[in-house]
């Protein structure tokens, strides 16, 4: 009875991974392609600035971001599946809206929803998919997740440009129809699967199981490292496809076929991520490739061929898994409450995100591109800096503690 009872749990999680994975997949195949639509959406039917743009998109973000915190304590309390049905439907109800009215606030207004319905999503599935795993088994978990969204991402941009150069209305409708297919199959397969449908909220959960929390203090190098890495994906997936338009003269096409030679380098190097362990627990990986990162935006300021343009973002997508996935591998390691970690893991890249599209907004409308990039190149050697003063200042303190 023991082992059958063994295997049918081992076949749940199998399941649970598939079936999540491929939720993550079409979501962040969405999600990407919206993201790209609406900076070309708003500045065709609203005529709206880029620093405009940036701020516009990054309501998504300050939405997603203000209802992640203000849900903290309340999501914990409900079961994943509901959390996540729930946020994709509102989803679907936001897409419609934005394509289907003419008045600006109102776009703006339902971009704010389009965030507060997402804020169910992704907390929900990071925390129910890593609940009870560690190390290499939380690390192939992730794996799934990362290699299942980073897909998705990969894939969006390129579809999503071909889809804009048709009609820039066109990924809205698309995107909904997805989601509804993928929270129809969400609601079906949990159905038939008495493990999922049976999944505890994670107050519930907890309170059912004996914890002892064995966090590591690198999660906090870690977030510092995933919002530098969102400032320069923010700038590039919301402020790039401008200046390779309006300055450059790239159709949205090309735009698109560039940010998916980041999107499948990213993807490649998730899975090679959730098959090693070497960067786990190594604060030279974490503060190099943070490093790497601003280095690569000083080195790409004033790239404009295609071929040294998709050398940057090639090299990009090669150093983002990095810090996204300490980010999330060090923040749940060892910890008890998964959905607070995951919580401050979303906020930290949307903040970035933000960031990183508003001040790029800003930066691009009055200096340049090349100048965007040079600032973010000094503003992360800045934080990289920082964080390798506290390291050596937590060192000296620990030998001075043991001796």
């Amino acid at each position: 009875m023991h082992s059958k009872e063994v295997y049918m749990s081992l076949d749940t999680d199998k399941t649970q991974a598939v079936l999540l994975g491929i939720t993550s997949f079409f979501l962040q195949l969405v999600m990407s392609g919206i993201n790209l639509a609406l900076v070309y959406y708003l500045r065709e039917i609203y005529s709206v600035s880029a620093s405009s743009i940036g701020i516009a998109v990054s309501t998504l973000q300050i939405s997603y971001v203000f209802f992640c915190l203000l849900l903290a304590t309340k999501t914990p309390n409900h079961k994943p599946r509901n959390l996540i049905l729930f946020g994709i439907i509102g989803i679907i109800v936001s897409f419609l809206i934005i394509v289907v009215t003419k008045n600006y606030f109102i776009v703006i207004l339902f971009i704010i929803m389009y965030g507060f319905f997402q804020s169910f999503i992704w907390p929900s599935i990071e925390s129910w998919l890593t609940r009870g795993k560690e190390e290499k088994f939380l690390n192939r978990t992730m794996g799934v997740f990362n290699l299942s969204w980073s897909g998705g991402t990969a894939i969006s941009t390129i579809l999503s440009g071909f889809l804009i150069e048709k009609s820039v209305t066109l990924p809205f409708y698309v995107g909904a129809m997805i989601l509804f297919l993928v929270a129809f199959n969400l609601w079906f397969i949990t159905n038939r699967v008495p493990g999922l449908r049976a999944a505890d909220s994670e107050r519930d959960y907890i309170r059912n199981n004996n914890f002892v929390d064995h966090s590591t203090f690198l999660r906090y190098y870690c977030w510092i490292g995933v919002f530098v890495g969102y400032v320069v994906l923010g700038a590039i997936s919301n402020i790039f496809p401008l200046y390779a338009k309006e300055q450059i003269g790239y159709t949205e096409s090309t735009v698109g076929i560039l940010l998916w030679i980041r999107g499948m380098v990213s993807c490649f190097v998730f899975f090679i991520l959730s098959k090693t362990t070497f960067w786990h627990y190594k604060k030279l990986y974490i503060f190099g490739l943070q490093f790497l990162i601003g280095l690569s935006c000083f080195i790409a300021k004033d790239f404009t061929s295609i071929i040294s343009l998709s050398l940057f973002f090639f090299s990009f997508g090669i150093l983002f898994p990095f810090v996204y996935l300490s980010s999330m591998f060090h923040g749940a390691s060892g910890s008890i409450n998964r959905t607070s970690r995951m919580i401050i893991h979303e906020v930290l890249l949307s903040l970035g995100c933000m960031f990183g599209s508003i001040l790029g907004g800003i930066l691009y409308d009055h200096y340049s591109y090349s100048k965007m990039m040079l600032i973010f190149f000094i503003f992360i050697t800045i934080c990289v800096t920082i964080e390798v003063l506290i390291s050596l200042i937590r060192n000296k303190q620990h030998a001075i503690f043991q001796s």
